[in-house]
């Protein structure tokens, strides 16, 4: 009969490389053998210890609304730690809230105007009359701001009582000429007034010469009896 053959293997081989480098992987060795039956490979566990876990920021919020419409506010927005470093991973960077200038354009100004001076003195006494007053622009509108209505100065009525009228004739006029060159004959003069009543013309006669008489004979008287009937 023939032989029995001895049994060998080949010692093991070195472990393979671990299929994860951490969280549990496999590693395998193997051994070789013609004659041998057997297990020719072996699996073990290998890197069972946990993975670092980096640390990992959520998505910024939206911006705020911002602190001022106009001139220049801020506005902020943040995010918060959604999974926190572990087994020595990586910390998380960066801060967890921004902020950053806004609405940086002019505020619209509006026109102003300063304070009304004082009433001037009215024009007259009585009568009625007028006063005016006035004011300034202090801030001229600006950046779309509203104008200025109203305008910049005022006009009223003043002393509108009536006046005490006092009785004032002008002075009389010059003396007309004589209505007639001789003889008897009349002249005038005037005064005026608006407020008084009473003669405003005197008359008087006025004589300056003889008027001039020339001869004149009377018409001739019938003829008389003759003075003889006949011869």
């Amino acid at each position: 009969h023939s032989c029995a053959e001895s049994c060998e293997w080949s010692a093991w081989s070195e472990w393979g490389l671990c299929s994860a480098s951490c969280g549990g992987g496999q590693q395998s060795h193997t051994r070789t053998s013609s004659t041998c039956n057997g297990t020719s490979s072996e699996v073990r566990a290998c890197s069972e210890e946990s993975c670092p876990e980096d640390c990992q920021w959520t998505a910024w919020a939206s911006w705020s609304t911002c602190s001022a419409t106009c001139g220049g506010g801020n506005q902020t927005h943040s995010r918060s730690v959604a999974m926190a470093a572990a087994h020595g991973g990586a910390p998380c960077l960066g801060d967890s809230s921004e902020s950053q200038a806004c609405n940086s354009q002019h505020c619209p100004i509006d026109c102003q105007y300063g304070a009304w001076t004082e009433w001037t003195s009215c024009s007259v006494q009585c009568g009625t009359g007028t006063r005016r007053h006035s004011r300034k622009v202090d801030v001229q509108a600006q950046h779309g701001g509203a104008q200025c209505s109203g305008g910049t100065s005022r006009l009223e009525q003043c002393n509108t009582n009536e006046c005490d009228q006092e009785c004032n004739w002008g002075e009389w006029e010059t003396w007309s000429e004589c209505s007639a060159t001789c003889g008897r004959g009349q002249r005038t003069h005037s005064r005026y007034s608006q407020t008084c009543a009473g003669i405003s013309e005197e008359v008087q006669e006025c004589y300056t010469q003889h008027c001039p008489v020339d001869c004149a004979w009377a018409d001739w008287g019938a003829w008389g009896a003759c003075s003889t009937v006949c011869g």
